[in-house]
């Protein structure tokens, strides 16, 4: 759509030169070529990802009545002059304008209704989210909190932005992936990719005696551009981040999600077996879900992926969220890549549809990761408040994915 509006601009300003070269008038080159930028810089909007406000919309609905009115007087006025012959293809091209003009306005009309529609889906589930954030910006203390948690995470040293992609190593690393997957034709099995990693996984005494220059390293060079390569790291990744979670949830009293719709305090389940089964785990993210956002968000550069392993911590109060915080920010085998605080009070939560969280996205260089290789993996872990997570349920994320879906997000 973008590229055609851009097109289109430039037909446009084409045709206004054309329009003053075989007239010799002013009056038809202004308009057009009025019209004609205006139609770049709005396909140059679509193009560059800006959301376009409804009010600039409707500037451009009515820049283009005008002129095509313009245009249409100014062919009745000419075609007077001019032989009936031209003056058929005239009547032609002015129709034309109008048929495009009207399928235009139908289009902006659709895309009305589905914005407004995807406003109805989640009405109700944000109105809940919007009371409960109200109820806790309402206490002092918890307010107090909301600010000193800000500050802390300002704090928080973090990886420059260029690191903000899932990166390959360029040295170890990615070596057993690259020799015996990438360069091979492969259908894609999570299973086996235990076999794939036992080929060259180092043991953890290799690992201390091995020589530093062999050290797995970052380049900003070298993104992963193939989804397939992230997805065959993700059951190891999945599988690493859940072990590093429970040490953050067991030193600031976190819960996880029960599988009987309720929450489970580690605390209490790290010396329980029975308890330790019922914690419903997040799953790896959906490839058609993946493969959307990668379109639809990044276009195409699957490199910005950072979600596709991610789990969640649950805390009953803004306190023990910020203390596991403190204890990410200071664990020596996880590196900070990025933190979207939804808890501030600035953060513009009509994109979330009034849900709030703390989204940490982090790389793991544990002996292990390092071990395994996943160690330039970037992946999430939602810090999420009690209040918030008992609202969300299966039917309020299915209206969320339709308002997503609406709003092509």
């Amino acid at each position: 759509v973008g590229v055609g509006f851009v097109s289109a601009g430039i037909l446009s300003v084409a045709a206004a030169n054309g329009y003053r070269e075989v007239f010799g008038e002013i009056d038809c080159f202004i308009p057009w070529l009025i019209c004609g930028l205006g139609q770049m810089c709005f396909g140059a909007q679509l193009l560059l990802k800006q959301r376009f406000a409804f009010w600039g919309q409707v500037v451009m609905v009515l820049l283009d009545i005008a002129t095509r009115s313009w245009d249409c007087g100014l062919h009745i006025y000419h075609d007077n002059r001019l032989s009936s012959g031209f003056c058929q293809t005239r009547v032609f091209q002015m129709w034309g304008n109008w048929i495009v003009l009207i399928l235009c306005l139908i289009a902006i009309v659709l895309r009305w209704r589905s914005l407004i529609l995807s406003e109805r889906y989640i009405e109700r589930d944000q109105q809940r989210y919007q009371e409960t954030w109200n109820r806790i910006t309402d206490h002092g203390n918890d307010l107090d909190s909301v600010s000193r948690l800000a500050e802390k995470i300002q704090r928080i040293p973090l990886m420059s932005p260029p690191y903000a992609r899932q990166l390959r190593s360029t040295s170890g690393g990615l070596a057993v992936l690259e020799h015996n997957v990438i360069n091979k034709p492969y259908i894609w099995n999570p299973f086996a990719i235990s076999k794939i990693f036992a080929v060259e996984t180092p043991t953890t005494s290799s690992l201390d005696a091995r020589d530093p220059s062999v050290e797995s390293t970052v380049d900003i060079t070298i993104p992963i551009t193939d989804l397939n390569e992230l997805y065959l790291q993700s059951p190891v990744v999945q599988c690493t981040l859940r072990n590093k979670i429970k040490e953050w949830a067991r030193v600031s009293n976190g819960y996880f999600r029960s599988t009987n719709k309720g929450f489970i305090s580690w605390v209490e389940a790290a010396e329980n077996l029975e308890l330790q089964t019922k914690i419903k785990w997040a799953k790896v993210k959906s490839t058609s879900r993946a493969v959307q956002k990668q379109v639809r968000t990044y276009k195409g550069d699957a490199s910005r992926l950072l979600d596709i392993c991610r789990q969640n911590i649950v805390f009953e109060t803004i306190g023990d969220l910020e203390k596991c915080m403190e204890a990410m920010g200071s664990d020596p085998e996880a590196i900070l890549v990025r933190i979207k605080n939804r808890l501030d009070p600035q953060y513009p939560f009509t994109m979330t549809a009034g849900y709030r969280d703390v989204c940490v996205s982090l790389r793991m260089t544990s002996a292990e990761a390092i071990g395994l290789h996943i160690d330039n993996h970037v992946c999430e872990v939602q810090l999420v408040l009690r209040d918030f997570a008992e609202i969300q349920s299966d039917d309020g994320h299915h209206r969320y994915v339709a308002f997503r879906d609406q709003r092509a997000i």
